[in-house]
């Protein structure tokens, strides 16, 4: 339910939680799903070496545990890529913060000195016809459209 390098949960763990919490509570409360994938992630692995990619997915899961309510649900989807179930705000509400987050990025000190990592965010709102994997493909058409558009701010669809 964990993963090995983060310590943060993982897909099966997210199945779980989606099926189990989200799905069962959807009217009760608002859920939103974060897709986070660091930017030039494989430009790290070549410099640095894997070493240093591990630890920018350690550092990034940090991030994540900093930034977020202990009732959010952060996971490691695979790779550089992650997710957040966010709960109990709605999307208006949480943009900002997102926004932020992008805005940010994070500092992580290499070899050769502290270099700024960003990542891309997609969000979307969970709804109650959604499965994980609709959930999962809306953030990630999401995510790889502020990707693309590196100066844009996250977009939610």
């Amino acid at each position: 339910m964990r993963d090995k390098l983060t310590a943060l949960w993982n897909k099966n763990a997210l199945e779980k939680f989606f099926n189990e919490v989200v799905m069962a509570n959807i009217f009760e409360e608002d859920y939103l799903l974060c897709y986070f994938d660091l930017d030039k992630f494989k430009s790290i692995n070549d410099k640095y070496g894997h070493k240093w990619g591990d630890r920018a997915l350690i550092a990034f899961a940090e991030v994540l545990r900093r930034n977020l309510k202990p009732k959010d649900f952060p996971c490691r989807l695979h790779g550089d890529e992650f997710c957040a179930v966010i709960v109990g705000v709605t999307l208006d509400k949480f943009t900002s913060f997102a926004e932020s987050l992008y805005e940010n990025g994070f500092a992580l000190k290499f070899p050769d000195g502290v270099r700024r990592i960003k990542f891309s965010i997609g969000l979307t709102n969970i709804i109650a016809s959604d499965t994980l994997e609709k959930a999962l493909e809306r953030a990630d058409f999401s995510m790889y459209w502020c990707k693309e558009n590196g100066a844009l701010k996250p977009v939610r669809v």
